[in-house]
């Protein structure tokens, strides 16, 4: 088990820092771009896995979807024609059709929530225009800061969001070399 935690810690150092720098630095207002963030953050990150959505009524258009289970949903009856975008099982905002996890501070706290696995965070913004995440937890003492540059306080409470997990496996990395 402590391996395997080791790996996954070797893991996340290796991936956080490219997803870092697409959020302060890509061009987020790119809907490509912004659907390719989300598909590394889920596989990367949630742990999303591919699902084979079969070929159409014409024969053609056989694609891969990305979903939490790596299957597709019970209810779903693929169109009769035509591909899915690899992203077409992340959850969008609407009226807007932003993916949900950028659309607001609300909905970046439920993912941060998520991906570090608490019940409860804080929040704050400094003068700077970084967003600080704290544990709601009063004996809980691990936190993330973001970069001053992310363009929206969604992606920078993500950002906040991989600083502290980023640290959390530096941490255990450099535990294990004592």
């Amino acid at each position: 088990m402590a391996a395997q935690r080791l790996a996954e810690a070797h893991r996340l150092v290796e991936v956080i820092p490219p997803l870092r720098e697409v959020l302060r630095d890509g061009n987020l207002n790119d809907a490509e771009q912004q659907a390719n963030l989300a598909c590394d953050l889920a596989v990367h990150l949630l742990g999303w896995k591919p699902a084979r959505i079969p070929k159409d009524a014409r024969g053609e258009n056989e694609c891969e979807v990305l979903t939490e289970t790596g299957s597709l949903p019970k209810y779903l009856q693929p169109a009769p024609t035509g591909a899915y975008a690899r992203h077409a099982f992340i959850p969008r905002a609407w009226p807007t059709g932003s993916f949900e996890w950028f659309s607001s501070i609300e909905e970046a706290l439920a993912f941060a929530r998520k991906l570090l696995r608490v019940e409860s965070l804080r929040w704050s913004r400094d003068i700077g225009g970084t967003f600080i995440l704290t544990s709601g937890d009063i004996f809980d003492r691990r936190s993330g800061r973001s970069s001053s540059h992310c363009p929206t306080d969604a992606y920078a409470i993500i950002d906040a969001a991989l600083v502290w997990l980023y640290r959390e496996a530096g941490s255990l990395i450099d535990g294990s070399r004592s």
